[in-house]
Parts: structure tokens; sequence; C-alpha cells
């Protein structure tokens, strides 16, 4: 009796009348929590149905819109404190409890009217880790039974941590959550095994549809589907994906890796900035390289912060140095002591006082307002200029390069242009000596048609003349 108030107490805060909550827990067999959290959307929304109207003479009872939608998300609520294996009780089941999973379960009640499975991507195995992130990314946009995203299947802590020394605060997401915390053993089972468990039926089930969902690219995958080809028998999407990372991160490729980016990491610098390399930038650096190693191996946090600090040899941010060593638990957060080298590269930007706008005439030729010359500078004079002292400077220099650049364009472009004129001329005199040429050869046409009419006009006064005779 105990449970069926229980049960009626948490449904009449969801809006039920007593009767429809007792129907629910006597008539329908809902009657432990356990028995909700084997519902889907569908399934509820036809309880509902069966509520309004149950049939065989009996009469209905009413169940309101906002009612209905109440039970809908008390049910995401139930879901989701399975999913993540912490405890859920009807006296948890309360109108006031709801409100942080009214968005998940929109997110879910969408999903399962119309799931959606994302393109393969297409891997880039030259680079495995890199590989293994995009099958991460991949699964996680795809819900498996229980609204889990896949990519709890390949999760390396099978056992997530009691739930007591876990809580949900820990994660910024519900879906990181359920990530972390689904099960893959049953619970409270003793020496279980990656190969024979045993397992829940849930995290079976993911894994089977990981496993389908992923083979197809690495069959195709050529050299490494020859290492992962034995791991394919047991249809799973864990062994799968774990004989792949076995092969292509083995321990001495691991290491080698390793080595890379610490040695990436010792050789970061900053002694102040330049045309292509500032603060922010070595920051950047610093993360992104963290970020493999921690993905390899992980990496102390003091070491983490040792290789920050050294890194930075500007004189204006050694006071940042001293304060991370003089503090013990900023010497172990490197998030924090990269806030601190940010915000005071700020306020040293903000601090340096701008020289006076002298506008004389050399000035105004090549230093703009900022009293800045495109000449020569030493290491001294080069570090006594401000930060927009420099961007000036820079921006002039590349000015100047800019404009030798057009002059050379200049002078190709006007030898160009006389060699187009001289051609010009040319073809100009070769027309004109055609002319020239036709004009003569009409002329001594002429002349012969003249010479040969003189010719005939002579001989017929000869022949007169000796006819007379």
């Amino acid at each position: 009796m105990a449970d069926a108030a229980a049960s009626r107490t948490a449904l009449l805060s969801m809006g039920l009348t007593v009767v429809a909550a007792d129907h629910l827990y006597t008539d329908q067999g809902v009657n432990s929590v356990e028995a909700w959290s084997d519902f889907n959307y569908a399934e509820l929304y036809k309880l509902i149905a069966h509520v309004r109207k149950p049939g065989g003479g009996e009469d209905g009872h009413t169940v309101s819109f906002m009612t209905q939608r109440n039970l809908s998300v008390m049910l995401t609520k139930i879901r989701h404190m399975k999913a993540v294996n912490r405890p859920c009780t009807f006296a948890d089941l309360r109108i006031a409890s709801l409100v942080d999973y009214k968005a998940l379960n929109k997110v879910e009640t969408a999903y399962e009217e119309n799931p959606t499975t994302p393109d393969a991507p297409t891997l880039i195995w030259e680079d495995p880790t890199k590989a293994i992130q995009q099958i991460d990314s991949f699964l996680s946009s795809i819900k498996g039974a229980g609204g889990i995203p896949l990519s709890s299947v390949l999760r390396k802590q099978a056992v997530p941590p009691e739930a007591a020394n876990d809580p949900s605060t820990n994660y910024r997401t519900m879906d990181m959550e359920k990530k972390a915390r689904a099960l893959i053993f049953q619970h409270g089972a003793a020496d279980p095994t990656e190969e024979d468990g045993p397992f829940t039926p849930q995290f079976l089930q993911n894994d089977s549809q990981t496993f389908d969902l992923l083979l197809p690219m690495f069959e195709a995958s050529g050299t490494p589907w020859t290492h992962v080809k034995k791991a394919s028998r047991l249809r799973s999407g864990r062994q799968l994906v774990f004989a792949y990372t076995k092969w292509a991160l083995g321990e001495n490729r691991l290491d080698h890796e390793v080595k890379q980016l610490t040695n990436k990491l010792e050789s970061l610098s900053y002694t102040g900035p330049s045309r292509n390399w500032n603060l922010e930038k070595l920051l950047t650096s610093h993360t992104e390289t963290l970020q493999g190693v921690y993905e390899y191996k992980g990496l102390d946090p003091r070491m983490a912060v040792s290789y920050l600090t050294g890194s930075v040899t500007f004189d204006p941010l050694q006071v940042v140095k001293t304060q991370i060593l003089a503090n013990t638990d900023l010497s172990n957060d490197f998030e924090r002591c990269a806030s601190l080298y940010r915000s005071m590269g700020l306020a040293i930007k903000a601090d340096t006082p701008a020289p006076r706008q002298e506008r004389n005439v050399s000035g105004l030729g090549t230093g703009g307002n900022l009293g800045v010359e495109d000449r020569f500078y030493s290491t001294e004079e080069f570090k006594k200029l401000s930060e927009e002292q420099m961007q000036e400077l820079f921006r002039l220099r590349e000015k100047r390069d800019a404009a030798k650049k057009g002059d050379s364009n200049k002078k190709y472009d006007g030898k160009l242009k006389k060699q187009s004129q001289r051609i010009a001329n040319q073809r100009r005199e070769i027309k004109s000596l055609k002319k020239k040429t036709k004009k003569q050869s009409r002329s001594i046409s002429n002349l012969r048609s003249s010479a040969e009419g003189s010719d005939s006009s002579s001989s017929d006064s000869a022949g007169e003349v000796a006819a007379r005779r």
C-alpha cells in the first residue's frame, strides 16, 4: 500500500485525478518506477489514450494536455536516472523537479519521432587519433536504447564511479553524463570481463548497433581492416574500435607520438610580440598540444604549467611566473595560469602610453600618427615599442614591400608597352612599304604599255614610207 500511495502522490503532482492515478497503478499494472522506465514515448501516449477510453464499457478518465506533457517529462527524468545509474523513487517525482528535464524531453521526443543518422565520415586512417575522434563524434550524434548516445559504448572506464562520488554537477550536459555513466556491465557483477561480461541488455543492444554502423567504414579501410578483422566475430563495436586502437596506437607508437608533442611544448617560446607571433597564439598552441598529450597518455598538471612558464621570457610578463611559482594551486592549474598570462598581456597593452602625435614632415611621410618610422630597430629599441607601434611598424614594412612589388610590376608593364609600340611601328612601316611597292609596280606596268605603243607606231610609219618609194 505504501508504494500505491507514493505512486498516487507522484501522479497527482503531474495533474492526474485520484481515480486515474489508481487506474494506472492497479488496472494497468504500472506500479513501480522500473515499470515506468520501460516505456518509450509512443507507448506512454498509447497508455494515456487507454486511460481516457479504457473500453469494455468502463468509464474513461480525464487527462488534460498539460498533464500529458507533465507525464512525458516525468518519463524523461525516469529514463535519464536509469541511464546514468542513479536512484529514483516515486518520492523524487514532483512537478517542481521536472524543470531541468524539459529541454531533454523535447530533444528525445523529436528524435524518437524522426530518428536520423548522420552521414558516415571519411576517416583519416593516417592519423589514428583523429580517426578515433571522428568515430566518437559520429556516434555521439546517434541515440541508442534508453536514449543513450552510442559513443558511450567506447568508454574506456567500463565501470562508472559510485553515484554518491560522482554528482551530476560534474557534467555540463545530460548527454555527457549518460556517456560517462551508462552501465556496460550488469550492476554488482563480480569480476566482469570485456569478452564475457556479464553485460546489460541495453549495452548489448547499443554495442551491436554501433558495430553495424562502423563495420562498412572498417571494411573499406584497407590495412586497418586486416588488423581488426578477428574482433568482428563478436559483432561488438566496442571490441572493433579497441582492436584498432591497440594496433594503431600501440605502446611504441604511443610513446613516439607523445615524445613529438612534448618536444613541441619544449620548443614553444615567447620573447615579445612580433609580426606573426603574439601571446594569444602561444597560449593557443600550448592548449592544442596539451590536448593531444592528454588524449594519448595524460600529463601531470605541474608539468603542463612548467612548460607554459618556461616558454614565456618576455620581461613584462615575468611577474606572472613569480605569482604562479608562489601559489601551489596555480602550479597545478594550467587553465588558470593561461588566464593570468592573458589578463596581464591585456593589462600591459592597455597601460602602454601612446606616443605623442607629432605631425612633422618626416612623421607624415613614414610613421603615420604613432610616431613609428620604417627603419631598422635594434632589439632594445624594438622592445620599447608598444604593441600598437609594433603593429604599425609591421604595416609600414608590408606597405613598403608591396610598393616594391608594385614598382617591379610597373617596370615590367613599361617594357611590355614599349615592345608593343615597337611592333606596331614595324607593322605600319611594312604596310607603307607594301603600298609603295604596289604603286611602283603600277608605274612600271604603265611605262611598259607606253613603250610597246611607241614601237608599234614607228613600224607603221616605216611601212608607209617604203610603199611610197
